[in-house]
This record gives structure tokens, C-alpha cells and sequence, in this order.
């Protein structure tokens, strides 16, 4: 399986850097006591460090929120992915408990404050795309029964036959999300612009590789491309 660039998302952001994280023949759980310890720790710790209105100052948020303005996102209606987890810790919710793989990269997002999402490859057909959508293709949303449209020039993951995430990383699509029953996995970690520095993804990557090893077991390894030196590589 691999995972291609579009030309186009190439040519609009030439500082974009994707990391990605594979897991095979894992053993996924719904909970794990210490990673649950892990979580409520994360949490009070963000709670030091921001509040609802500073966290905007952050310059991860900040590199997030003017990527999704530059293709026609209001960041304010639609936070990124890693922006809205944090904001709903802000507001006393917890990190979620969906299982133990899921868990693993929620924390890592809270941890490092950028966005990561990913699927369960064996329900992927064919290979993952990073491009733009031409408009009015079919999205069927993580926990919903709606069906939504996506806008013309909208950042879009996609396999074969389906929108995999809208919005860049803002939502996941029900088909291919990650369940207990998910035994090979693949976790993306994205900075598109030069304000969030190669190094924070490497300890991204680094920190869900750990988690996902010791919480879920099975083979976990992890790439770390820069667009512009190349374009498609092999992940399963």
C-alpha cells in the first residue's frame, strides 16, 4: 500500500512533512489502567499551561489554523483536529476512552500538540491519496448516519473508493476507523507549515511508537517524509 501526494498539494505546500506510523498484528483493547493513568496526567497538565484564550498563541495552533485558511476553512467553526481535543480538556472533559491504538495517538496529540488521525488498512481499498477534492464527493462521518458533500479545493485523504478524512484531519470517515477488532493500522501525523519544526514530528512519531508497542504489541514502524524529497513510499 502506499500513500501519494497529489502534485498540487505538493505545489501549495512545499513545507509539508507527513509522519506516519504503521502497526501490524496488533491486539488492540477497549482499556488499559495505566494508559488511562497516562491521559488524566496530560490533562492536568494542559490545564497549567493554557487557557481557552491563550491557547491560540501556540505556534502549532497558529500553523494549524492558517493551514486550514488557506483552503477556505474557518478554523473558528471548524478547529483542527489537535485544537479541538485540547479545547474540550480545557472545558474539563477527559481525553477519550475509544480503545487502547485510538487512546495511544489522542494522547500523543495532546502531548505534542499536533493533529493525527488514521484508519484500519485492511478496510483501505487500494492506496491513500492526499489531495484536493473536486467537490460534491460522498462522506460518510466517524459516529454518524448523515452523509455530507465535500467542498470544492477541501484537503482530503482518500482511498480507491471513498473520502477517508475531510478537512485535512478535522474528521475521520465510520468505514475505516479503528475498533478492537483492527489488527494492522496506519497513524499520520501532519505539519504543513515551516512553523512546526521536523524535530516535534520525529517525537511524535517516536512517543505513539513506544505507546503503541507497549499498550497494543505487535510490529510498529514509522516513516518521515519531507514532500518535496518524496513523493510516495511503501507503508504496508
Amino acid at each position: 500500500m502506499n500513500l501519494t501526494i497529489a502534485e498540487e498539494i505538493r505545489n501549495t505546500y512545499r513545507d509539508l512533512r507527513i509522519g506516519v506510523v504503521v502497526a501490524s498484528d496488533i491486539k488492540n483493547r477497549a482499556i488499559d489502567s495505566e494508559l488511562e493513568e497516562f491521559k488524566r496526567k496530560t490533562e492536568i497538565s494542559i490545564r497549567e499551561k493554557f487557557t481557552s484564550d491563550t491557547l491560540v498563541n501556540h505556534p502549532f495552533i497558529w500553523a494549524w489554523r492558517e493551514t486550514y485558511r488557506s483552503f477556505g476553512v474557518k478554523p473558528k467553526k471548524y478547529n483542527p483536529t489537535c485544537e479541538a481535543l485540547i479545547r474540550r480538556i480545557l472545558d474539563g472533559e477527559k481525553i477519550p476512552s475509544i480503545n487502547v491504538a485510538v487512546d495511544s495517538y489522542l494522547l500523543a496529540e495532546a502531548e505534542f500538540m499536533l493533529p493525527c488521525g488514521g484508519y484500519d488498512l485492511d478496510r483501505v481499498s487500494g492506496d491513500i491519496s492526499l489531495r484536493f477534492s473536486k467537490g460534491l464527493e460522498k462522506f460518510y462521518p466517524l459516529g454518524s448516519h448523515e452523509v455530507e458533500e465535500t467542498n470544492s479545493g477541501e484537503v482530503v485523504y482518500a482511498d480507491r473508493l471513498r473520502i477517508l478524512t475531510r478537512k485535512w484531519n478535522f474528521r475521520d470517515c465510520d468505514f475505516t476507523k479503528i475498533t478492537t477488532k483492527s489488527a494492522n493500522i496506519g497513524l499520520f501525523i501532519e505539519a504543513a507549515k515551516k512553523e512546526i519544526p521536523t524535530e516535534a514530528l520525529e517525537r511524535f512519531t517516536g512517543r505513539l511508537k513506544d505507546l503503541l508497542r507497549r499498550f497494543c504489541e505487535g510490529n510498529v514502524h514509522s516513516f518521515l517524509v519531507g514532500v518535496q524529497e518524496k513523493l510516495e513510499w511503501i507503508i504496508v
